[in-house]
């Protein structure tokens, strides 16, 4: 409960971590589907 507390009490932070893990997951799957469009012989 004091966790959930402390996260409610800051709720722009925990849009900026979600924003954060957003972006890098994003960057991510950009590079596999180019891995997988070369793998493929896909035009980009």
């Amino acid at each position: 409960r004091a966790r959930r507390a402390e996260i409610a009490a800051k709720p722009g932070q925990v849009w900026d971590v979600l924003h954060d893990g957003a972006q890098r997951a994003r960057t991510l799957a950009e590079e596999t589907m180019k891995e997988v469009r070369a793998a493929l012989q896909l035009p980009e």
